[in-house]
């Protein structure tokens, strides 16, 4: 009998062995089952679960990828408060430093700039490696005009491994160095910003 697993091979022992079984007071016990254990359905169930999980998986990463696309679509409309409940809903999807750095930006749209850099210092708490939010906060700090502030974290910004606009935070380092009139070293990181991205035509 198949149980689970499991086959079942009920008795082995032929009448002549019958013996073995009696118990003290020769009465014949009953003769235990014997279990085969079924490899090819244990890995058969094995591969099935982990295929489920991964087309979970799967599934949650195009609800990200679609409410984040919803997201950039509204902010382009400058439909700031749509915005917000798109990246929220795919922050509920994946919580990961992209997605808080832009819920950050539209607190920042919005006026919120306790909120925005709250945010930001989550982000960068999680992935100390993703550039943007560096920048994000430096850029907030700058328009406080807390601008020596607004420098260290452009420069964090600068070497931060993951950041596929390099140029803004050069950029927005020379805009800082330009409010305290050190033009040298605006230009400076001008130069750098438009190697990186020769095509800007505001560079």
């Amino acid at each position: 009998r198949v149980v689970g697993h499991f086959t079942v091979i009920e008795g082995g022992l032929r009448e002549e062995d019958e013996d073995l079984l009696q118990d003290e007071d020769g009465e014949i016990v009953k003769q235990p089952n014997l279990y085969q254990l079924d490899i090819a359905r244990v890995l058969s169930t094995t591969m099935n679960q982990k295929s489920s999980l991964l087309g979970l998986e799967a599934k949650r990463e195009e609800k990200y990828e679609f409410f984040l696309a919803e997201g950039h679509k509204h902010a382009y409309k400058k439909e700031n408060h749509e915005a917000l409940e798109a990246f929220e809903k795919a922050r509920s999807y994946r919580n990961n430093s992209e997605i808080i750095t832009l819920i950050a930006w539209i607190y920042s749209l919005l006026e919120v700039t306790e909120k925005a850099k709250s945010l930001c210092l989550e982000a960068i708490t999680l992935d100390p490696d993703y550039g943007p939010p560096y920048n994000d906060l430096g850029s907030l700090l700058l328009n406080e005009g807390q601008l020596e502030e607004s420098i260290k974290w452009f420069e964090l910004a600068k070497s931060a491994p993951k950041y596929q606009n390099r140029e803004y935070p050069f950029l927005n380092l020379g805009r800082a160095y330009m409010m305290v009139k050190n033009y040298p070293k605006a230009m400076n990181e001008f130069k750098h910003a438009l190697e990186l991205c020769p095509d800007n035509a505001e560079l």
